[in-house]
C-alpha cells in the first residue's frame, strides 16, 4: 500500500510540505516531495498567514477525487494512508488556504508522473483576488528567455502550457523579428523552458487549437494555423500554411498543411465532430518589411476574406477540406464561438474600413452552409467572446469605428443560440458592464463557469490598462487590484490549479515607448461557491 506523508518545516517565509510515497513492501521505490511555495511580489507576503487550515485534494488522471486532506499547516506533521493506489501513473493536487470557512488562498499543481526515482514538485499558493509574479520553485522570479507578442498559449492535458511562436518588437513597437521557438510553461516548477523542437515556418497571430483526442485518455494534438510569417529574414506575409504540435513526441508534424487562404485575424472554432472551422481574417499588403519596423497595431491589409477554411480531423490523413466554405460578410478581428449546440457564431469584426454589427452562423449538417444571424445591439470589433457555463456567449468590449480608439466600448452583450437560428442578443445589467472601455483585451474564464476575468488591452487613448476586471452576468463588476504592467498583444490561459497566468505582450505609454515584458504574471481568482 502506498502512503502520503506530510510535514512542515519552518513557516517564517514559506510553506512546505514532504510527500513520501512508498511501494506496498514499505520499501520507498518512488519518491514525490511537493513544496508548498507562496506565489507574490512581495517574499515576506505569505499567503498562508491568517489561514487555520491547509487543505489538499489529490486527483487521478482521470479528475477523480482520490482523498482530502486538512490539517493545521503551522502544526507539526499529518500522514494519511490509503492515498495513492498501486496503479496510478498519474496524479495532481489542488490546495486551499482556510481562515474559518473562507478560502483566502488558492494553488494546485500540474499533472505529476510517478515512477522511478525521486520527483520533486512546487504547489505555488496565492492570495485569492491577487495578481503575483510567476515565481521558480526557487522563489526566485521566472521570466520568458526572451520578448514575445502576438504569440499563442494553450493549456496541454497534462496542465503544461504550450507556447507557440510571437513577434519580437523594440522599444518603439515595431517589429523586428518572427519567432519560429517553442516554450513550455511547467506549473510544478514554475520556469518557462524552450523545447529543443522548433516551427516548421516562423509565426506571430496565428490561432492554436487543442484537438480531440483520437482516442480516449490520449494526449490532445495541437492545430497552429494561419499568422503572419517572415519571408526571408525581410519581408512580412500572412500564411495559408498550417502545421500539428505533438505532445507525445514534443514535436510538430513533418508536413505542413495548406489552406486555401492565408489569414491573420481570423478565428478557429472547434466543432463537436471534431473538425476545426478556420474563418475570415485577411492578407497583408506587399512591401511590409522588418527593416521598415512595421509596428504591431499598425500593418496594413490588401484584402478582407468571406470565406472559411474546414480542419477535417476525421479524415486520414488529416488536412483542409479541398474547397473554402463561403461566408456572408468579409470578416477580421471578429469573435466566434459555439453555444449549446453545433452551431459556430461569427460575431462583429470589420472589413477593411467598416465595423460589422451582424452576426453569422455556421451549421455544420446540411452542407456546412452560413445562415444568417441576428444583428449585435452595438457593431464591434476587437473584442472578446467567452462561452460561460451555461453555455451564453458573453460579448465583451471592443471598438465601434475602425482605427480609433476613443470608440472603445465598455458594453457587454449576451448571446444564446442553440441549433436553431438565428439567436437571441441582449445587453446585460448595467453593473455588469466594464468600468473601462477596452479593446484588443483578453477574457478568460474562471474554473466557476459564470466569472470572467478581463485583462489587458488598450484603452480610449490607445494606451496600455493595467486595470483588471471580473465580470459576473447579472452581478456588479468588480475590480481587483491592478497588474504589475498593462499588457497587449499577451496571451493568457487558466491553470489546472484555477490560475491564470499571463504572458509575454508588450507596455504601451503616453510617450510612444513599448515595454516589451518578459516577466509573467498570475492571476489567484476567489471562485463563486466558495
Amino acid at each position: 500500500m502506498r502512503r502520503l506523508h506530510i510535514q512542515s518545516p519552518s513557516w517564517s517565509l514559506l510553506v512546505a510540505a514532504t510527500l513520501a510515497l512508498s511501494a506496498a513492501c514499505g520499501e520507498p521505490t518512488d519518491g514525490l516531495r511537493i513544496t508548498v511555495v507562496k506565489a507574490g511580489t512581495d517574499l515576506t507576503d505569505n499567503p498562508l498567514a491568517n489561514a487555520d487550515t491547509l487543505r489538499i485534494v489529490a486527483k487521478d488522471s482521470q479528475y477523480n477525487e482520490l482523498e482530502t486532506l486538512e490539517f493545521n499547516p503551522f502544526d507539526g506533521s499529518a500522514n494519511f494512508a490509503s492515498l495513492l493506489q498501486p496503479h496510478l501513473d498519474q496524479v495532481r493536487f489542488e490546495a486551499v488556504g482556510l481562515d474559518g470557512n473562507t478560502v483566502i488562498a488558492r494553488g494546485g499543481t500540474a499533472f505529476v508522473q510517478l515512477g522511478a526515482g525521486d520527483i520533486d514538485v512546487a504547489l505555488f499558493m496565492g492570495r485569492v483576488n491577487t495578481f503575483h509574479a510567476t515565481m521558480a520553485a526557487d522563489r526566485s522570479p521566472s521570466t520568458l528567455p526572451y520578448p514575445l507578442s502576438g504569440h499563442s498559449t494553450t493549456r496541454l492535458k497534462d496542465g503544461r502550457v504550450l507556447i507557440v511562436g510571437g513577434a519580437v518588437v523594440d522599444s518603439g513597437g515595431g517589429i523586428t523579428d518572427i519567432s519560429n521557438k517553442v516554450l513550455i510553461y511547467d506549473p510544478n516548477t514554475g520556469l518557462f523552458e524552450e523545447l529543443h523542437t522548433e516551427l516548421r515556418i516562423r509565426r506571430a497571430f496565428h490561432t492554436a487549437t487543442l484537438l480531440k483526442a483520437a482516442v480516449v485518455g490520449a494526449p490532445q494534438r495541437v492545430l497552429i494555423a494561419g499568422g503572419i510569417s517572415l519571408i526571408s529574414g525581410e519581408r512580412l506575409e500572412s500564411t495559408r500554411l498550417a502545421e500539428i504540435f505533438d505532445p507525445e513526441s514534443m514535436s510538430f508534424s513533418n508536413q505542413l498543411m495548406e489552406m486555401r487562404r492565408a489569414r491573420y485575424g481570423h478565428t478557429a472554432t472547434l466543432l463537436i465532430s471534431g473538425d476545426v472551422l478556420v474563418a475570415g481574417g485577411g492578407e497583408l499588403a506587399a512591401g511590409q518589411i522588418v527593416e521598415d519596423r512595421p509596428h504591431l497595431g499598425d500593418l496594413l491589409m490588401e484584402v478582407v476574406h468571406d470565406n472559411a477554411d474546414l480542419f477535417r480531423f476525421t479524415d486520414n490523413p488529416q488536412g483542409f477540406a479541398a474547397n473554402t466554405v463561403a461566408m456572408i460578410a468579409p470578416r477580421m478581428f471578429h469573435v466566434a464561438g459555439r453555444g449549446a449546440g453545433k452551431l459556430v457564431v461569427l460575431a462583429g469584426g470589420q472589413s477593411i474600413n467598416q465595423v460589422h454589427g451582424s452576426t453569422e452562423l455556421y451549421n455544420p449538417d446540411g452542407g456546412g452552409a452560413f445562415l444568417q444571424g441576428v444583428e449585435l445591439i452595438h457593431p464591434r470589433t476587437h473584442a472578446t467572446m467567452t462561452r460561460l457555463g451555461n453555455d451564453d456567449l458573453l460579448i465583451v468590449g471592443g471598438l465601434t469605428a475602425t482605427g480609433s480608439p476613443s470608440t472603445a466600448t465598455n458594453r457587454v452583450s449576451r448571446f444564446v443560440v442553440g441549433d436553431s437560428g438565428p439567436g437571441v442578443v441582449s445587453e446585460v445589467a448595467v453593473e455588469s458592464r466594464l468600468v473601462t472601455g477596452r479593446w484588443r483585451h483578453h477574457a478568460v474564464l474562471m474554473s466557476d463557469g459564470q466569472q470572467v476575468l478581463i485583462s489587458g488591452g488598450l484603452d480610449t487613448a490607445g494606451f496600455t490598462l493595467s486595470a483588471a476586471e471580473i465580470i459576473t452576468d447579472g452581478s456588479q463588476t468588480q475590480l481587483p487590484p491592478p497588474m504589475r504592467d498593462g499588457r497587449v498583444f499577451h496571451a493568457s490561459a487558466r491553470l489546472l490549479s484555477g490560475d491564470v497566468i499571463f504572458v509575454g505582450g508588450v507596455s504601451l505609454s503616453a510617450g510612444g515607448g513599448a515595454e516589451p515584458l518578459l516577466h509573467g504574471t498570475l492571476y489567484t481568482p476567489g471562485l463563486i461557491g466558495d
